[in-house]
This record gives C-alpha cells, sequence and structure tokens, in this order.
C-alpha cells in the first residue's frame, strides 16, 4: 500500500504547485512528470487491491465452509446422540413383556370375583345347616 500512499504524497504537493499563478516551463513539466508518476503508481496498485480483495472474498468463503462443517459435525453427533437414546428407550419399551394381556387381565378378575363369590356362598351353606 506504500504506492498509494506515494502517489496520495504526490498529488498532495503537486496540487498547489499547479494552482499557482504563471506556472513556468519547469513547473509545468514537474507537474507533468509528478501526474505521469502518480498515474503509474495508482495503475500498480489497483491490481494489487483486486487481489486482494479476491482473497479476501477466498478467505470468507472457506470461512463459511468451516462454519458449514463444523455446524454439520454439531448436528450429526446430536442426531447419533437423541438415536441411541431413543433406540435405548424404544427396544426397552419392546423387550418388557406385558404381564398379561389387557383382556386376559380383566378375564382373571372376573374369574377370582366369580370363585371368592361361589366360595363366600358354600361357607354361608356350611353356616345356615
Amino acid at each position: 500500500m506504500d504506492t498509494f500512499r506515494h502517489a496520495h504524497d504526490l498529488s498532495r504537493v503537486a496540487y498547489p504547485l499547479s494552482a499557482l499563478e504563471n506556472p513556468s516551463a519547469e513547473d509545468r513539466r514537474i507537474l507533468a512528470d509528478a501526474n505521469a508518476t502518480i498515474v503509474k503508481l495508482e495503475g500498480a496498485a489497483y491490481p494489487r487491491v483486486e487481489l486482494i480483495k479476491k482473497c479476501a472474498l477466498e478467505v470468507e468463503l472457506i470461512d463459511k465452509s468451516l462454519h458449514d462443517e463444523r455446524q454439520q459435525a454439531k448436528t450429526a453427533g446430536q442426531r447419533a446422540e437423541l438415536s441411541a437414546k431413543l433406540s435405548a428407550m424404544l427396544y426397552g419399551i419392546e423387550a418388557t413383556p406385558d404381564a398379561m394381556p389387557t383382556e386376559t387381565a380383566t378375564d382373571a378378575v372376573i374369574a377370582r370375583v366369580w370363585a371368592y363369590r361361589e366360595i363366600k356362598n358354600q361357607i354361608q351353606h356350611v353356616r345356615d345347616d
């Protein structure tokens, strides 16, 4: 960036000289040399600026790519953890056999109620006799 600084420094001195009244032939010659040098310096600097811009853009793209990869890795880790947890929960539920199916359990309760009543009736018959 020294080239821009040099071009700016030349312009800063050349402008007041060009503003003076009645410029001499030497003034015109040195101003022409200064202007030519300024154009040359700026011409050399602008391609460098464009290269720097291009590099900066490429760095941004790399940063975004790395960020996306980290995010994908984090998501994959969360997915694996939650999937494993869910699988374990489902396996635990599926592996636990029902003590009795619902219909069998209600049939068993009703059978016990009938058995209780029958025993109670037999006891009552024995007492009555």
